[in-house]
């Protein structure tokens, strides 16, 4: 079989876990566990998620010109204030990678 016919393993090279969005929101607010606001200095964030108790992942969408098919993403999750709604987004792979 040549190499470019075998399937990927994902769970091998550990991009299920980079793409963890649960994972994230753990570290994030393990990291950032005191942050405030910026324009309301409210320390409560709501995490964006469908309602089934997981935080959805959203797509933050490069520049797509230039490209066909669709277009290049940053995956994030995205956490609201709860006072004024204000949204901050975190990078899932970023927040995921271990070292």
């Amino acid at each position: 079989m040549a190499d470019q016919d075998k399937e990927l393993d994902y769970e091998s090279t550990g991009l299920i876990y980079l793409l963890d969005a649960d994972a994230a929101v753990q570290t994030v607010f393990e990291k950032t566990g005191s942050a405030v606001c910026p324009f309301c200095a409210n320390d409560k964030w709501l995490v964006e998620s469908s309602g089934e108790g997981k935080a959805d992942p959203v797509f933050v969408i490069k520049d797509p010109r230039g490209h066909f098919g669709p277009a290049p993403s940053i995956p994030a999750v995205a956490l609201s204030c709860s006072n004024c709604g204000f949204i901050r987004l975190h990078n899932i792979a970023v927040a995921n990678r271990k070292g």
